[in-house]
């Protein structure tokens, strides 16, 4: 192998570096067991996560494919991650 060329990475790298990132695991763990939560109680039940710690990790697993968001016209507006 030349000096310049990267030796093969595993191919679970990407998926480990997102499960460790912080909260992940809560996230998922609650959701698991509560199924679908609004964000606001999501929030409470993760006690000492911020807002905005809270909607990256949510979008993040969203764009992951791992979670699914479902809107709900409601008055107040209901989005439930599933």
């Amino acid at each position: 192998m030349k000096p310049t060329e990267k030796p093969n990475t595993c191919p679970l790298t990407p998926l480990l570096t997102m499960l460790t990132g912080p909260w992940t695991l809560h996230i998922l763990w609650v959701l698991s067991t509560f199924g679908p939560t609004r964000f606001g109680v999501l929030k409470r039940q993760l006690d000492g996560v911020s807002s905005k710690v809270l909607t990256g990790r949510l979008r993040m697993l969203e764009e992951s494919g791992v979670i699914d968001r479902t809107y709900k016209p409601t008055i107040p507006p209901e989005v439930i991650p599933i």
